[in-house]
C-alpha cells in the first residue's frame, strides 16, 4: 500500500503517513544520517502502554498491525532500497503485539526475505517481560528498552507499565542473556 502523506522535514527527515487500522493511520519516519538511512517501523495503531510523554499513547490504541502492514512500511518508502537500518519504535509497543513484529522480523532477515542481518534491526520496547523473553530466545536482534528514569517511582509517574513490569525485573531478565552479537 503506497503512503498516504509523506513530509520532508529542513533536516532531510522524512515522516510517512500509511493506512493503519480501523480509523487510525500510522506513521513510519526515515531518519537520514550520513551513509545510514534508519525507518523508524510502526507495529500499532496506537498503543495501550499511555506513557506520559508519547503522543500515540495518549490518542489510545485502535489494533494491532499485521506482518504485512509493518514491512509495507519498509518497502513503500522512496529510500526503501538505500534503508541500512529498521527500528522498531514508530506508534505502538511492539512487544505488546509479538507474533507479527516476529513475522516482519524473520521476513527481513531469512534467505528467502530481504536477508538482512540481524545487527541491522533493533526493537525497542517498555520491558514487557514474558514476550521480551519470547523476542530475546527467537532472534539475534538489537534491543533497546525505554528507561526515563531509573527510579521506581519516578519511572511509574511517567510509564504506568513500572507498576506491570518493574524496570529492575526487565534489568534482571536482559543479565541472562549474552549480547556479545550486537556488536557491529
Amino acid at each position: 500500500t503506497e503512503p498516504l502523506a509523506r513530509v520532508v522535514s529542513v533536516d532531510g527527515t522524512v515522516k510517512y503517513l500509511f493506512p493503519g487500522v480501523g480509523t487510525r493511520d500510522i506513521e513510519s519516519v526515515m531518519i537520514p544520517d550520513g551513509d545510514r538511512a534508519t525507518l523508524c517501523v510502526s507495529s500499532q495503531a496506537g498503543c495501550r502502554m499511555n506513557c506520559s510523554f508519547c503522543m500515540t499513547g495518549r490518542q489510545g490504541f485502535h489494533g494491532n498491525l499485521t506482518a504485512a502492514q509493518i514491512i509495507n512500511q519498509v518497502l513503500s518508502v522512496e529510500e526503501s532500497e538505500r534503508l541500512t537500518n529498521i527500528v522498531f519504535m514508530g506508534m505502538g509497543e511492539p512487544m505488546d503485539n509479538l507474533d507479527p513484529v516476529l513475522g516482519a522480523i524473520d521476513i527481513l532477515t531469512s534467505s528467502w526475505g530481504l536477508a538482512w542481518s540481524p545487527k541491522r534491526i533493533t526493537v525497542s520496547s517498555i520491558g514487557k517481560i514474558d514476550t521480551l523473553r519470547t523476542l530475546l530466545d527467537t532472534t539475534k536482534v538489537h534491543i533497546a528498552i525505554s528507561v526515563h528514569s531509573p527510579f521506581a517511582e519516578e519511572r511509574a509517574s511517567l510509564m504506568p507499565v513500572e507498576k506491570a513490569y518493574p524496570l529492575k525485573d526487565v534489568l534482571q531478565l536482559l543479565r541472562g542473556y549474552d549480547f556479545a552479537h550486537q556488536t557491529p
